[in-house]
């Protein structure tokens, strides 16, 4: 396959470099939509006033000019500090979306949603020499230890056979990510980014973003022509040729019609992850308080309840088979793409385990421990975090590795309250090998009997 070739990325001599605390602040309130190109604009005009004249601010300042024209002020802003940013041409829907009309009334109104195209960012990061972000050199390595007995490509045979040698040279992988993220008090962000799994970058440094847009505007209409033109582009990335024709058969923009039917790299939609909700609204998994909760088996809340662990768990025998899962959840477009079924949804252990089982499982122990020491709470729970901090000295864990001090109340505020660990960084680091020592001494000393342990329902 012939790759377009690389180029170096040069620094635009007219871009500014902040340098400032000021600006450095301002640029990152508005990059996460906390403040409005304008609002940086006027903050810089007044700090202007009493006495900063850094180049950064100034150029704030000057935005809009120096906010005569305050419609022009994100353009200002994007031009004068954001020059070098590597990414595709951004695809605009239009479409109908949630607004708000004079009179507050909730409306449809017509819109130009911008995307970035799957497709459209592998030839982007090669043209720019950025290859690292997509792990190319590790591509062949990560195919040879597939197979296609594996239930997840064996669904996929056709697609996998048609790639040719696929061993050695197949598709780069990525795993398709939706999550919400925080905007505003009243709203959040309807998230959707791809990542190759082959990157050996940082989640920030690899993370393409294919769609970010406010959830309380998106409207039936909107969602189903983003998954179109998302469905599209995907099956052009996963043929490794640039389409010759719109989605749903519709025209090309015209800076597209020129690279029709050009050849460029594959790539393939390997998994799909997200938290719980995206799976839930998006792909129709069943919810936790639903009579069957679980995609993967037949159990319920009756006769093969959930909560049973036992290796005779009645819902152990009551397994879906690879084609039984495809069957019932392969409703939604994205597995109309090549290489892509529903095996590709992926639960990760961030919203199953350290912000699910993990946070109750460790809560529920801590808890136990702290109430089966002599005097108070306040008490025990020094003691406790100070046998927690003896076991990370004696275990030579390096001290930005370990977890800080722990207050009773970051577990239940009284009796009355579920145990559940609510100390963020405690989640992830006090779930795992390293925190077995002082938790299996109790449970030894008859402390974690399944009657204390298993606090699983209503306290």
């Amino acid at each position: 396959m012939k790759r377009s070739r690389k180029r170096p990325l040069e620094k635009p001599s007219n871009e500014l470099e902040p340098e400032s605390p000021l600006c450095l602040l301002l640029l990152k309130k508005w990059s996460l939509g906390s403040l409005s190109a304008v609002e940086v604009q006027e903050i810089a005009h007044a700090s202007r006033l009493t006495g900063c004249h850094s180049a950064d601010v100034t150029a704030l300042a000057q935005l809009g000019a120096s906010g005569e024209q305050p419609g022009n002020a994100h353009r200002d802003l994007v031009r004068k500090f954001f020059k070098n940013l590597t990414m595709p041409e951004p695809f605009i829907l239009h479409t109908k979306v949630w607004r708000k009309n004079a009179g507050g009334e909730r409306v449809k109104q017509e819109a130009e949603i911008p995307l970035f195209l799957p497709h459209l960012w592998i030839p982007t990061l090669e043209d720019h020499a950025l290859v690292a972000t997509l792990g190319t050199e590790k591509v062949s390595s990560f195919w040879a230890t597939q197979s296609l007995e594996n239930p997840r490509l064996k669904m996929s045979r056709e697609y996998m056979k048609s790639v040719g040698n696929w061993k050695q040279s197949g598709p780069i992988p990525f795993a398709l990510h939706g999550d919400a993220a925080p905007h505003t008090e009243m709203d959040g962000l309807m998230v959707l980014s791809m990542r190759s799994i082959c990157t050996s970058l940082p989640v920030d440094s690899s993370q393409l973003l294919l769609l970010a847009i406010p959830k309380t505007i998106i409207t039936e209409e909107m969602w189903e022509e983003v998954w179109d033109a998302l469905v599209w582009s995907f099956e052009a990335m996963a043929q490794g040729k640039m389409p010759v024709s719109g989605p749903k058969g519709g025209s090309l923009p015209l800076w597209l019609q020129n690279q029709k039917g050009k050849q460029m790299p594959k790539g393939m939609v390997y998994a799909i992850t997200g938290d719980l909700e995206f799976y839930y609204s998006e792909f129709g998994l069943p919810r936790p308080n639903q009579e069957h909760p679980c995609a993967w088996c037949r159990c319920n809340q009756g006769s093969r309840p959930w909560n049973d662990f036992r290796s005779t768990a009645a819902w152990r025998g009551k397994l879906l088979t690879p084609a039984e899962l495809c069957e019932s959840l392969g409703g939604h477009k994205i597995f109309g793409v090549s290489g892509v079924n529903p095996l590709a949804i992926s639960l990760d252990t961030l919203h199953t385990i350290d912000l699910g089982v993990a946070c109750h499982a460790i809560g529920n122990l801590l808890w136990e421990i702290c109430e089966s020491k002599a005097g108070n709470r306040d008490t025990s729970m020094a003691e406790l975090n100070k046998e927690i901090q003896e076991i990370y000295t004696k275990l030579n864990i390096p001290s930005g590795q370990r977890v800080g001090h722990l207050k009773w109340k970051d577990l239940a505020k009284s009796n009355s309250e579920y145990p559940v660990l609510k100390h963020v960084k405690a989640r992830n680091g006090l779930w795992d090998g390293n925190g077995l020592e002082s938790p299996s001494k109790y449970f030894w000393n008859g402390l974690g009997s399944p009657s204390r342990l298993a606090r699983v329902g209503k306290p």
